[in-house]
């Protein structure tokens, strides 16, 4: 159990590095994006574009049970997100 349990640990570990350098490749995206719109005059929450990108992504999960999972991430990635562009980083 132990080894089995370590071993799942460390792939998860994987992901997870993984998973930061894609988060951190976003973040940059979202800044640029968020100066754009403010040179736009444009305001930060695009709720079509969200409802768009939920959709997409969740066409791409493979299992039903996974959907509320990826869902609640994306929300959050989207809250965060706005947040970034409303602080003008």
């Amino acid at each position: 159990m132990s080894e089995n349990l370590q071993k799942l640990r460390r792939r998860i570990d994987r992901i997870d590095r993984r998973l930061v350098k894609l988060l951190a490749r976003r973040y940059k995206e979202v800044c640029l994006i968020g100066r754009l719109k403010r040179e736009a005059n444009r305001d930060v929450v695009d709720p079509e574009r969200e409802e768009d990108v939920l959709k997409r992504v969740l066409r791409l999960v493979k299992e039903e049970e996974q959907s509320e999972y990826i869902r609640s991430i994306y929300l959050s990635i989207f809250k965060e997100s706005s947040n970034i562009q409303r602080e003008g980083v």
